[in-house]
């Protein structure tokens, strides 16, 4: 019996093809990779449309000595 590698997990398999036709749709070039990430970024809609959460003090609990 052959121990199992990460490779043959078919999310890395996944993982790898997209990886491969986003690389082929920036022209194989790191530059051309940045840019279309860049451009990714800016056409992804933001996580959460909740409002940021509002900063709040810690108070402590321990009794004042």
């Amino acid at each position: 019996m052959r121990k199992p590698s990460f490779s043959d997990d078919p999310v890395v398999a996944e993982v790898r093809a997209i990886r491969a036709a986003m690389w082929r749709e920036a022209g194989g070039t790191v530059e051309g990779y940045l840019r279309l990430l860049d451009r990714e970024a800016k056409t992804r809609k933001p996580a959460s449309s909740k409002k940021p959460r509002q900063r709040t003090t810690v108070v402590s609990r321990r009794r004042a000595t």
